[in-house]
């Protein structure tokens, strides 16, 4: 908070600071939206490899017992990546 006891140039370092903090903030989000769309990308193509078929679950246990109920972490997942790229969208 400014005092009447500042003087402009105590006023205009204080500004810059402010100023450069801005900026870095400013920069640190582009890095992030960068990295976001990167990640949003890779988990789409992750999501069309598993719709097209070319990544399969393991059916080779589905006889065992309780082996459903231990799926149900992986049916969540996946189910939390689809909400995260319907969220992602604009």
């Amino acid at each position: 908070m400014s005092t009447i006891a500042e003087t402009p140039d105590e006023l205009r370092a204080r500004i810059a600071i402010s100023d450069k903090a801005a900026q870095g903030l400013v920069e640190q989000i582009d890095r992030l939206r960068e990295q976001n769309a990167i990640l949003l990308a890779a988990l789409e193509a992750l999501m069309k490899m598993m719709d097209d078929g070319l990544l399969v679950r393991d059916i080779s246990h589905d006889h065992e017992s309780g082996w459903a109920i231990r799926q149900i972490p992986l049916i969540r997942t996946l189910g939390e990546a689809r909400a995260a790229i319907k969220g992602a969208k604009p």
